[in-house]
């Protein structure tokens, strides 16, 4: 999925917690106490050990215990919200890598703080990675409804629809391609166009594309894919998205659009060929 991985990384990261041994251990000593330094043994055992091993595992799962059992004997929310975060880092990607534990530990922050838009965010993101679509645009748009005057439900909502449209962009051409065979590079199709490669090499290009405001305004980036048709001159004629980021589609035709390209070359004379493009819209960190 175009965007997936990157997004992931922050939703699903835990946000900084004040909870750990040291803390636990300056409000005197308790059962409480020595389950979160129990915990917190178990993580460091976890990360010492070779990652993705069934020792890691087990020690994270130990950990996951220990914390299960604090959160039980507490019900302070700054306390079980401190809690759930570290319970949410054990069942992130480098950790259990347990996305259906990680969903239920959001819908308990939730509850704790329902007002907490950073904590829906990561809830849908959990949703979505799962292929739960519906409840996870539900739980955006619960966040709009919730703070209709803040943008940021609105952004979120619009890289969703982003990822939505670009994954089903993907399925469909993945169908049409399967369904009619591209020419094998370096001979013509029914049109007369070559496809780039073997005897006819890519032409050289210039231009870069122009990131569309609207797009940077609600922090949509990515990789729009098309194929291009050229004359023997190297003038584009013809464009296709073949791997679609709404909101970038048009500003990539257009930049495609203006670029000019060597004519492409069969046996020392021009030739009309086809090839495939990428335009990468990339937020400057």
């Amino acid at each position: 999925m175009i965007l997936a991985a990157a997004f992931s990384a922050f939703f699903l990261q835990a946000q900084p917690v004040m909870l750990n041994c040291a803390s636990a251990t300056a409000q005197g000593a308790s059962g409480f106490t020595t389950l979160v330094c129990a915990g917190e043994r178990e993580v460091t055992q976890g990360e010492a050990a070779q990652k993705g091993t069934a020792d890691a595992r087990r020690h994270f799962e130990n950990a996951v215990e220990a914390y299960r059992k604090a959160e039980a004997g507490t019900s302070v929310a700054a306390t079980l919200t401190a809690l759930l975060e570290i319970l949410a880092r054990l069942y992130d990607a480098q950790h259990l890598n347990e996305p259906a534990q990680a969903e239920l530990v959001f819908r308990e922050l939730a509850g704790i703080n329902p007002d907490d838009l950073t904590v829906l965010f990561r809830l849908s993101r959990a949703e979505e990675d799962q292929g739960q679509l519906d409840a996870a645009e539900n739980t955006l748009l619960y966040a709009h409804h919730l703070r209709p005057d803040n943008p940021e439900p609105d952004k979120m909502l619009a890289q969703f629809f982003a990822r939505r449209v670009t994954d089903l962009s993907r399925a469909a051409n993945d169908l049409a391609t399967a369904q009619t065979p591209a020419p094998k590079a370096g001979e013509p199709d029914k049109d007369g166009f070559y496809r780039v490669g073997g005897d006819v090499p890519a032409p050289r290009r210039l231009d870069n594309p122009k990131y569309p405001p609207e797009a940077q305004d609600v922090g949509i980036q990515g990789v729009v894919i098309a194929e291009i048709s050229l004359n023997e001159q190297g003038t584009v004629t013809d464009i296709r998205i073949v791997q679609s980021v709404p909101l970038l589609d048009q500003a990539a035709i257009d930049a495609v659009h203006n670029w000019r390209y060597e004519p492409a070359m069969l046996n020392g004379r021009p030739v009309p060929a086809k090839m495939t493009v990428t335009v990468n819209f990339s937020l400057r960190k």
